[in-house]
């Protein structure tokens, strides 16, 4: 404390009057109300420091989730793009396989028409009998 105050807050037996009293607590709020407005300039910093890290991480984790996305949908395209190549490969084999057995259907049935006509005709012609 300065000499000043010393004299105001207490008399020479110690004990403080009114007056030095009111002026030691005024000296004493103006004290605390600095220590309270530096307290909350600091808090406020803080906050803001704490704000603005929260904002630059929530930047950085919407990026890598964008990234991720880019690289799942990307992946994901790959694969139909390859699974849409494998069922036109199949596709296609299939497709040689049912030309091939109706070729094979119609080259029985041509078969079996010939084969059946012959008998028809064989049926039909008269038979010589050797007795």
């Amino acid at each position: 404390m300065d000499t000043d105050t010393e004299r105001t807050v207490a008399d020479g037996n110690g004990v403080a009057t009114p007056e030095a009293a009111s002026r030691a607590a005024a000296h004493l709020l103006e004290l605390a109300a600095h220590d309270a407005e530096v307290w909350r300039d600091e808090a406020r910093s803080e906050g803001a420091a704490v704000v603005d890290a929260a904002r630059a991480e929530a930047a950085q984790l919407v990026d890598a989730g964008r990234a991720e996305a880019d690289q799942i949908r990307a992946e994901a395209r790959a694969e139909a793009d390859r699974v849409r190549g494998e069922l036109a490969e199949s596709r296609n084999r299939l497709d040689a396989e049912v030309a091939r057995l109706r070729r094979l259907d119609r080259d029985y049935r041509e078969q079996m028409r010939t084969h059946l006509t012959s008998l028809l005709d064989q049926v039909g012609e008269p038979h010589s009998e050797d007795g």
